[in-house]
C-alpha cells in the first residue's frame, strides 16, 4: 500500500521549498543538548541544501555530542555559537 500524503501537508512542504529555493546561504539549528533526531535532521537538511548549491551551516546553542559527530560528514559545516 503506497504512502499517501494529505494535501495540506503537501502544501506545507511546497511553502518550505519556496522559501529555501534560490537561497545562497542557510543557517540551521536545533535545540539545546541536541539528540540524534535533532542532529540527524539538521545534518540531512544541510546535506540536501548543499547538494542544491546552497551554502548551509549548522549553528547550535550547545555542541553536537561526541557520540553523534559521526553524523557530520565535514567539520566545516559546523560553526561554533
Amino acid at each position: 500500500m503506497p504512502y499517501q500524503i494529505r494535501e495540506t501537508r503537501l502544501r506545507s512542504i511546497d511553502e518550505v521549498l519556496a522559501v529555501l529555493n534560490g537561497k545562497e546561504t542557510a543557517i540551521l539549528t536545533t535545540h539545546v543538548n541536541a539528540d540524534g533526531d535533532g542532529c540527524g535532521s539538521e545534518v540531512a537538511l544541510c546535506s540536501w541544501l548543499r547538494a542544491r548549491g546552497t551554502e548551509a551551516y549548522i549553528v547550535n546553542p550547545t555542541p553536537i555530542p561526541q557520540s553523534l559527530r559521526f553524523l557530520v560528514p565535514n567539520d566545516s559545516w559546523i560553526v561554533d555559537a
